[in-house]
């Protein structure tokens, strides 16, 4: 599945976009489960503030993986093998951070934040795969045939 700059740009923007709102609900869930909702506010407003800025470092540090992985890719026409290995693609990345911006403790939030961050890249990277694919191939869809064309196409002698 050949793409174009274009849309490698498209699936950047989408698996960020969709990054921003997993990680937000990650951010509104973890500290209910880690033990008390007091934090909540805490977390959205400081994970929101720190989490967008990381990602786009991230983003513009990981995304020539993925346009690597997409021009390797580029011949293999299954979907669901592109679906996975960009989703696997998301998931090492977001270990990387993780584990990063956990400064390397092993303690149960670094972890769940780890895990939380690998989750949500995985997601967003395999859904920006999966929303750019299926807008580039709705564009190159001429549609449905009409008239003459349709009729001729159809014909069991028609070439």
């Amino acid at each position: 599945m050949a793409f174009t700059f274009r849309e490698f740009l498209r699936g950047m923007w989408a698996a960020w976009g969709l990054f921003l709102v997993i990680l937000l609900v990650c951010l509104i869930v973890l500290p209910i489960v880690l033990g008390g909702g007091a934090g909540v506010v805490v977390f959205v407003v400081y994970g929101m503030m720190y989490g967008g800025a990381i990602s786009v470092v991230t983003m513009a540090v990981f995304s020539p993986a993925a346009w690597v992985l997409g021009w390797c890719l580029r011949r293999v026409r299954a979907r669901s093998a592109h679906l996975v290995a960009f989703a696997m693609l998301g998931t090492v990345i977001g270990l990387i951070v993780g584990v990063v911006l956990a400064g390397g403790s092993a303690g149960p939030s670094s972890t769940a934040v780890s895990l939380a961050f690998a989750g949500a890249s995985a997601i967003a990277v395999a859904l920006g795969w999966r929303f750019t694919t299926n807008r580039a191939l709705a564009e190159d869809d001429p549609g449905p045939k009409v008239g003459m064309d349709a009729a001729f196409d159809d014909h069991p002698l028609g070439a």
